[in-house]
C-alpha cells in the first residue's frame, strides 16, 4: 500500500504524458479530428478503442485510489472485501494497458 501512494502521483502524470502524445500523434499524422474519423475505417476504429480503453483506465485508476484507497486507509482492520476490490481493479488496470500497448502496435504498423 505504501508503494502505491508514494508512485500515484508519478502514475497521474504518465497518464497526463500519455494524453498529450496521443493528441500530437493524431495531429503529426495529418489525421482529421472528426466523428467520421472515428466511427469509419479499421484504423479510426482502433483509435476509438483506444481512447475508450484509456478512459475506462483513468475512471478505474481513480475509482481505486479516491475510494478503495482512501477506505482501506481509514480502517483499521483487514477488510478482506476492499483487498479484493483493490486487487482486481489493479488486475483490470493492467489488462486495460497491456491491451491499449497491443492496440498502439498495431496502429503503428499500419492498422
Amino acid at each position: 500500500m505504501a508503494t502505491g501512494l508514494k508512485f500515484r502521483f508519478y502514475g497521474y502524470i504518465m497518464l497526463a504524458v500519455l494524453l498529450i502524445t496521443g493528441l500530437l500523434n493524431i495531429y503529426f499524422r495529418g489525421i482529421p479530428f472528426s466523428w467520421k474519423f472515428f466511427t469509419e475505417g479499421h484504423w479510426g476504429s482502433l483509435v476509438s478503442l483506444k481512447v475508450i480503453l484509456f478512459l475506462s483506465m483513468i475512471m478505474i485508476s481513480l475509482f481505486h485510489d479516491q475510494f478503495v484507497g482512501r477506505k482501506a486507509i481509514q480502517e483499521i482492520g483487514n477488510n478482506r472485501q476492499l483487498k479484493l476490490i483493490a486487487s482486481w481493479t489493479g488486475r483490470i488496470l493492467l489488462i486495460i494497458s497491456l491491451v491499449m500497448a497491443y492496440i498502439g502496435v498495431l496502429l503503428s504498423r499500419g492498422g
